[in-house]
């Protein structure tokens, strides 16, 4: 049974959304101050949003890019096409500079290609990372290169949270939501 109720949204960079829809990812740390962190408890279902072009067919049958309210599918980074009655289908990956891509925030809801189903949530420091999480946040790690993927993982969470209080340096306090994914 695939859930249907969205209880929020995550946004995700195409990086991100691959690692999810792979199942690498499981896992996922939040600050406690933002509003995901307050929604998301066990079995709540949290919605996969990503970057997007959106499109239709010309009535040749070409694909174009065109605006959010006239699309009657999405291109994602990866290829993959979904159209609004859920229909996926694999084709080139849009290249050019001049699509409109739109932002994760504004993809459209019929577009979402996953739902994330808590199946934990704990409390913890963000430094307080160890190598299995790593993996379980979807850094390929081997022992030997666990510093490095920690690394990683700390400059990607300093873009991301960038703010006084939020960054690596200052081990805020974060939920770790570990999920489940519903591919749609």
């Amino acid at each position: 049974m695939k859930p249907t109720q969205i209880d929020g949204w995550v946004l995700a960079d195409p990086k991100m959304a691959r690692a999810i829809l792979t199942g690498r990812q499981r896992q996922m740390r939040v600050p406690l101050a933002a509003p995901l962190a307050a929604i998301a408890c066990e079995g709540a279902v949290i919605g996969l949003r990503e970057a997007c072009v959106p499109g239709r067919r010309r009535s040749d049958g070409v694909e174009m890019a065109t605006d959010r309210k006239r699309a009657e599918f999405v291109a994602f980074a990866d290829g993959w096409r979904r159209d609004r009655s859920g229909r996926q289908w694999r084709a080139e990956s849009p290249r050019d500079a001049a699509e409109k891509w739109l932002a994760a925030m504004h993809m459209p809801g019929w577009a979402t290609r996953a739902q994330l189903v808590i199946e934990r949530r704990t409390m913890g420091r963000l430094r307080a990372i160890g190598a299995e999480e790593l993996v379980a946040e979807g850094y390929r790690t081997l022992l030997p290169l666990a510093f490095w993927s920690r690394r990683r993982f700390a400059a990607r969470w300093d873009v991301l949270h960038p703010q006084c209080g939020l960054r690596w340096a200052d081990d805020p306090e974060v939920a770790v939501l570990r999920f489940g994914t519903c591919r749609l």
